[in-house]
């Protein structure tokens, strides 16, 4: 849950919202940042899983590559 709000909020600028999701979801998960493209792989088709990212990143979550 906390990564899809991260993921909308990053997108939408909502700067406050994406970072308390960032920081819930680093508290959950202290290694998404490496492993989220892997676990995003496997439900979604490439051109949301980007979408995604990319919203992942704007929340303020450094995400591996």
């Amino acid at each position: 849950m906390h990564t899809g709000i991260a993921a909308a909020a990053g997108q939408l600028s909502e700067t406050e919202t994406a970072s308390k999701a960032v920081r819930d979801l680093l508290k959950l998960r202290p290694d998404v940042c490496t492993t989220i493209r892997n676990t995003l792989e496997k439900w979604f088709d490439p051109e949301l899983r980007e979408h995604l990212i990319d919203g992942l990143r704007k929340a303020g979550l450094e995400i591996a590559d």
